[in-house]
């Protein structure tokens, strides 16, 4: 069921009528008819009727299949199908000719074919090749013909018609052959009072799926794709589902069977795949519909294709700058020609949306805008509508996890990552999840209030998840003063071991130049804002070492991003280098950011004073005094040596 969609033929046939468990009453009806039927006169032509997915090819084969295994029937009834595409067939004659073909290699009617050959050049090769027809099946006594046709529009659409007659003259005069013909519109060809097959066919249609239908129908994929439980689960506890889905799909078996695949495709790609498959197959059959509309008519359809929703005229006028009247006109005439579906509403503004669900599905993916939400607002209702709490943040996981794996190609990446980032009510976590791993573009769609980011980090901080914490601040825009504010308020409670790995991300995300500004900004406050001394104390060189070349590189890429947070932390880390002795690194550290010592010359001058202190440089202690004396002071020369000197002394 998950695989030929639109050929159901190709599928095995025990499979085949496993999963026939809708329209079977039809089904039934006709097939009664059928095999009651003696075929000694003309009996009853049938034309089934629905839109395309509606299972008008699954009625004509589940009809061909029953012939075949009624071991009564089968001994006088030969059913001959045929698919929607005959491009062998140009002619009535062509018809004929096409099933005597059917009966030579499947049952047996040697040289039927090769005696119509001889008659291919005669003027009236049609008759000819009819009457060696009849003459085949008369010699085998009792047999008759059930022909299947699918989307029959399209054959006579290439008869003229005097051969549209002479078919009705056939059909009525000959018991030999009964048609069952599918198409997705009832034809004018039947309707129109001046055509020759006017009243000449039952029709039997195939409605929108009753609620009943969708749930059996439901209850077999779950069978078929192993959600047996899960299917079971909702429908006893969330019944109201299937009504939705049932509005969603338009009441379309197929398009239940396309959303039930999205639902469970746990891959994230494979039911896409699918549909890209069966959306390129019916692209010629679409573009050629619309291509039939008048210019009006088509930015009409356009306007509902691209709403999704029921609209409204008042709406239409909006989008298409068409008259209210004139709109109104088209729509009854797209309405006629079962194009678009007219909703009533209590009022006298009706609303209207495409007839054919799944054509819809094919607009919007075909010419919805790249951004624009209503070109998945169709998965979107959908999963939101259908999947159990928690479903979309378990899909969302695992969205992004095969997207940090590069397991989904673009299409799949895209189309999936613009669904989800529409949903908002998910957990911010799962939200944030997405976020940062989703592509630039459509990440933008996704908002994440200051406040439940507040909430999130919180939980993090006060869990000593320093990661996941990490993460979550890098998500707030800090060039805001309060969130600033907040985060700080908050640091100053958090774990020392999580205000250094929060560190040691930043200077490492700086290093690629990634929101420089705010990533900057933050590197500092929070080593500023903490006691971090036990760390320093324990850290190795090495480390040591790799901040200040993580810093120092940082500075010489950003000299205008230096912020009172990142003074200090440069202190921080001088005085260390300086307690320990690393004299040339500190040298080094100003003299290869020239800026950065301009900016901060006086602690530069301090490191400068410390050195020469250790060095017992009695006239570089003096040269540099001189000028500590003018810009920071005596007090503050004698309070840095004494901090250094301490926390050498705790070292």
């Amino acid at each position: 069921m998950s695989i030929f969609l639109y050929n159901p033929d190709k599928k095995d046939k025990p499979a085949f009528l496993d999963e026939f468990v809708i329209r079977t009453r039809i089904f039934d009806d006709m097939f009664r008819e059928i095999s009651t039927d003696k075929m000694i006169v003309p009996e009853q032509h049938y034309m089934i009727v629905g839109p395309r997915g509606a299972g008008k090819t699954s009625m004509l084969l589940r009809l061909k299949y029953a012939v075949e295994d009624d071991p009564v029937l089968s001994r006088r009834v030969i059913p001959v199908m045929f698919g929607e595409e005959q491009y062998n067939i140009g002619e009535l004659g062509n018809l004929w000719e096409r099933i005597a073909e059917y009966l030579e290699d499947y049952h047996g009617f040697e040289d039927i074919t090769g005696e119509i050959r001889k008659h291919i050049h005669r003027d009236d090769y049609e008759e000819a090749t009819f009457r060696i027809l009849i003459k085949y099946l008369d010699q085998r006594q009792q047999d008759r013909i059930l022909l299947l046709i699918d989307n029959i529009g399209q054959l006579f659409d290439k008869f003229d018609i005097n051969e549209i007659r002479r078919l009705r003259e056939v059909l009525q005069t000959f018991p030999h052959i009964r048609l069952v013909a599918g198409s997705p519109t009832i034809l004018h060809y039947v309707v129109d009072y001046d055509q020759p097959l006017h009243e000449f066919f039952k029709i039997i249609r195939l409605n929108s799926l009753t609620d009943e239908e969708a749930t059996i129908l439901l209850r077999k994929l779950g069978v078929v794709h192993h959600e047996e439980e899960k299917i079971e689960r909702i429908l006893a506890q969330m019944p109201e589902r299937v009504a939705t889905l049932n509005t969603l799909s338009g009441g379309i078996p197929r398009t239940v069977v396309l959303l039930f695949k999205v639902f469970v495709d746990n891959e994230h790609g494979n039911a896409l795949s699918d549909l890209e498959n069966i959306l390129d197959a019916v692209t010629p059959l679409y573009k050629h519909r619309m291509d039939d509309l008048p210019p009006q008519q088509q930015k009409i359809v356009d306007a509902v294709a691209l709403h999704w929703e029921p609209i409204e005229v008042k709406d239409l006028t909006k989008a298409i700058r068409l008259e209210s009247k004139v709109i109104s006109a088209q729509l009854r005439q797209l309405e006629k020609n079962q194009v678009i579906e007219k909703y009533r509403t209590k009022t006298k503004n009706h609303q209207y949306q495409l007839k054919e669900r799944f054509f819809n599905i094919w607009y919007l993916m075909r010419y919805g805008r790249k951004m624009d939400r209503n070109k998945v607002i169709w998965l979107v209702k959908f999963l939101e509508a259908w999947c159990e709490k928690g479903e979309i943040e378990r899909r969302i996981k695992d969205y992004v996890r095969k997207a940090k794996r590069g397991l989904l190609n673009d299409n799949t990446l895209e189309i999936y990552g613009l669904t989800y980032s529409f949903f908002e009510n998910i957990k911010t976590d799962t939200k944030l999840l997405l976020k940062n791993n989703i592509p630039s573009h459509l990440s933008k769609n996704i908002i994440v209030k200051d406040e439940d980011l507040l909430i999130a980090f919180d939980q993090e901080v006060r869990k000593k998840n320093g990661r996941k914490a990490f993460e979550i601040v890098k998500n707030f825009d800090l060039t805001k003063e309060k969130n600033r504010d907040k985060i700080l308020a908050y640091l100053i409670k958090a774990d020392v071991d999580y205000v250094v790995y929060s560190a040691k991300q930043w200077l490492k995300i700086n290093e690629r130049n990634e929101n420089v500004s705010s990533l900057f900004f933050i590197t500092g406050l929070i080593l500023a804002s903490h006691n971090i001394l036990k760390y320093l104390y324990e850290a190795d060189n090495e480390e040591l070492f790799d901040m200040v070349k993580s810093l120092s590189k940082l500075l010489s890429l950003n000299h205008d991003k230096i912020t009172v947070g990142a003074k200090g932390l440069i202190l921080a880390l001088i005085q260390f280098l300086l307690c320990a002795n690393h004299f040339e690194m500190v040298i080094d550290f100003f003299e290869n950011n020239s800026f950065i010592k301009e900016r901060m010359q006086s602690l530069h001058q301090l490191s400068l004073y410390y050195i020469a202190i250790v060095n017992k440089d009695e006239k570089r202690i003096y040269a540099i005094s001189a000028q500590l004396e003018q810009t920071v002071g005596l007090e503050r020369m004698d309070r840095f040596v004494k901090e250094v000197e301490e926390i050498k002394h705790i070292k």
